[in-house]
């Protein structure tokens, strides 16, 4: 009896210390790695609303609609905006045009805004966190210049269709 008594101690002490771990690694990626206070455990979730992310898109030739907002493929391959700052691919843009086969082969200027939380003074806005231009040189190839967080990049991919 003695014996199980000191293993339980001992097993929930340690749970407690990864736990406690978990916490400062959960805020120091929310602090310094733009994480979403919301996912992975959530330790920082009851410090600001949950981020949200618009995304606004002008095809050339065709019209403003609110049929851009609609975007389960764009979404799901961006996990949603949890980490904002990631760099971009070819199957994350890709997946802009799995949502609106419409827009294939078009110039296509994307902007992502995600919304920012300040505490002094207290407000909260959409910041631009995702600017990119996607032009099509043919059917099959598509070309990027993207500015993530600051940080500028340019690439090439291919059409998976």
């Amino acid at each position: 009896m003695f014996w199980g008594f000191k293993y339980t101690r001992v097993l929930l002490g340690g749970l407690l210390a990864l736990h406690v771990l978990w916490i400062g690694t959960h805020l120091y990626l929310v602090k310094n790695h733009q994480l979403n206070a919301w996912k992975l455990g959530g330790y920082g979730m009851y410090t600001r609303p949950s981020p949200r992310f618009r995304l606004n898109a002008h095809v050339e030739g065709l019209e403003a609609r609110e049929k851009w907002r609609s975007n389960p493929n764009f979404s799901a391959e961006n996990w949603y905006f949890v980490l904002p700052c990631r760099s971009i691919s070819a199957s994350r843009i890709a997946s802009f045009y799995q949502d609106n086969p419409e827009a294939l082969g078009k110039t296509t200027r994307l902007l992502i805004t995600i919304r920012s939380f300040e505490r002094y003074p207290v407000k909260s806005e959409y910041v631009p966190t995702v600017e990119l231009t996607i032009r099509w040189p043919d059917d099959k190839t598509f070309t990027w210049e993207s500015k993530v967080c600051e940080q500028q990049s340019k690439g090439k991919g291919q059409w998976p269709h």
